[in-house]
């Protein structure tokens, strides 16, 4: 019987399932798109074993989704890690309750990795941006040519990269990432009120999201943060891409985005997609 794991392609998620397969070698790994991951037969190629566990990883799994997958997939162990507590702690619990795994290495491969298990936990929980960007800006700028998920694989296996010489190149790079981020917020933003009071600032921003997040809350102090980007699509239809991020405990923007599909953690939301048409007359 196997262990099928389940994670979006995006960042600390890639990171997680690079981490799983690090300390789970024998196990299947699926990794797709959210929007992929939502169709109903997706995990049909990947589960065709009658695998015994399936873990499925990060916030965007619902309630009723993983109902779904216990329904379709019977006498199969479902298990959801969130990003809520130790997401890594919680896989290397699960695993040495399960047999077929090497647990010396499980152990081993967790606390050698702890640092950066940190970091990745923090990043998915929305927490201490400017610590853990210089980790996201380093791993996106090294062996470029290889996929993000096999940097992290380098990274745990501490083979070619290394986190001090990954989070030594972020820092550099992020030195002027911050500055043009500072000068984004001064240029081109605003604040606002939602309906029920809250109050946002908001600007526009096709990349350095997270700190351009960082400096709109610097600059205004206020509950919500959010970041607006328009996508061009070729054949079309165009979108306006959503990032939300909240400062108080009892403001959830997940809740908020959640009508127009949009997913995430309640501090912190993914990209929430509206449609728009745009015509232009001559």
């Amino acid at each position: 019987m196997s262990t099928v794991v389940i994670t979006s392609d995006i960042g600390c998620e890639m990171a997680f399932g690079a981490f799983a397969k690090f300390i789970m070698s024998n196990a299947t790994f699926c990794m797709l798109p959210i929007g992929k991951l939502k169709e109903h037969n997706c995990l049909d190629d990947y589960c065709k074993e009658n695998p015994s566990t399936i873990v499925c990883f990060g916030d965007f799994w619902s309630d009723e989704y993983i109902a779904e997958i216990s329904t379709k997939y019977k006498q199969v162990n479902i298990v959801h890690i969130n990003y809520g507590g130790s997401p890594f702690k919680q896989l290397v619990n699960l695993i040495l309750s399960l047999e077929g795994f090497h647990h010396d290495l499980v152990e081993f491969g967790f606390e050698q990795n702890f640092k950066l298990i940190e970091m990745i936990e923090q990043r998915c929980r929305g927490e201490n941006t400017l610590k853990t960007q210089p980790l996201v800006t380093g791993i996106s700028n090294v062996l470029v040519d290889v996929p993000i998920e096999e940097r992290y694989s380098l990274l745990f296996r501490n083979k070619l990269l290394k986190l001090e010489d990954v989070l030594n190149l972020g820092s550099k790079i992020m030195e002027s990432q911050i500055q043009i981020a500072k000068e984004r917020t001064l240029k081109n933003s605003r604040t606002g009120t939602f309906k029920d009071g809250t109050a946002y600032a908001i600007t526009d921003a096709p990349e350095l999201v997270n700190l351009t997040h960082d400096a709109l809350r610097e600059r205004y102090g206020c509950q919500v943060t959010v970041i607006a980007s328009l996508k061009f699509k070729e054949g079309g239809p165009d979108e306006v891409s959503h990032s939300m991020r909240s400062y108080d405990n009892n403001i959830d923007v997940r809740a908020m985005v959640k009508p127009f599909g949009g997913s995430g953690t309640v501090a912190t939301t993914g990209a929430c997609r509206k449609v728009i048409n745009i015509e232009v007359d001559y």
